[in-house]
């Protein structure tokens, strides 16, 4: 009776410092440590697996992982747990977020949005910053404005600060995007978020005729995010205002070798 209760003992132990392991992984955003710490424990039907598990696959998801997004998938089609809810309920709106942005069907996603209060509240700033896109797609910047904010007074991330200053732009306050963009810029976080902020205030000054001013922004997105023609052909279109030719077609020519079919660029070196 002993030997039976002493391993029931440790088998808990062993459990419990398991859970432990995940939740300081989980806690330092390594996600990809705490997932493999999640999959290798063995009773895979508890709640404090369950919850774990919603935990870290809707974090991979929301990161744009395609077989956490897969996974999300088939927990929605389990059994439900009531004291799952929120987290049920944040998967299916962000699942209904991807299945619907590509055809920019955004009312389905802000149909379901509220209340907040209903999602769990380390996510409530995920769920917020959803909203916000939506509504900035929708071209509906004071609602986009306020989701975005409460998302970035609740998580401080650079992307969220980039779409709050398209949500400034968008409702006539330059000043305030242009500040939200120069300080994604001073904090130098890279990849394509930087180079989108770059990319911003390039489009200002090019829609106020400034293309030399535009330019060297222009190439700081391109030294940045080298992989979007869309960078490279406005480049090619400064060059254009420029009158310099041979490098606008030129960088025409780098926006087709990123993306061959990439439309904009064809045109304009055979038909102009």
């Amino acid at each position: 009776m002993r030997q039976w209760l002493g391993a029931l003992v440790l088998l808990v132990l062993v459990g419990c410092s398991r859970y432990s392991a995940f939740d300081q992984y989980y806690d330092q955003q390594d996600w990809s440590k705490a997932l493999e710490v999640l999959s290798s424990l063995p009773q895979k039907n508890t709640y404090a697996y369950k919850i774990r598990e919603y935990k870290i696959v809707l974090r991979l998801a929301f990161s744009g992982d395609t077989n956490a997004i897969t996974r999300l998938r088939t927990l929605l089609n389990e059994q439900e747990d009531t004291r799952l809810a929120g987290y049920r309920d944040l998967g299916r709106l962000f699942l209904l977020f991807l299945d619907n942005s590509q055809q920019r069907l955004y009312d389905a996603v802000v149909s379901n949005g509220e209340p907040l209060s209903r999602f769990p509240e380390e996510f409530r700033a995920d769920a917020s910053f959803l909203l916000g896109v939506c509504y900035l797609s929708m071209d509906q910047a004071e609602q986009a404005k306020a989701y975005l904010k409460k998302s970035y007074s609740q998580n401080a991330r650079w992307d969220t600060l980039y779409f709050l200053g398209m949500a400034y732009l968008l409702t006539g306050d330059e000043a305030l995007a242009v500040s939200s963009w120069r300080q994604i810029l001073s904090a130098k976080p890279g990849g394509l978020v930087e180079a989108m902020a770059y990319f911003q205030m390039g489009e200002i000054l090019y829609q106020k005729g400034h293309f030399s001013e535009a330019l060297p922004l222009y190439f700081e997105a391109v030294n940045i995010y080298p992989d979007s023609e869309i960078f490279a052909d406005k480049i090619g279109f400064c060059y254009q205002k420029l009158k310099k030719k041979k490098l606008s077609e030129k960088f025409r020519k780098i926006a087709l070798r990123i993306n061959k079919d990439y439309a904009t660029a064809w045109f304009y070196l055979n038909f102009n």
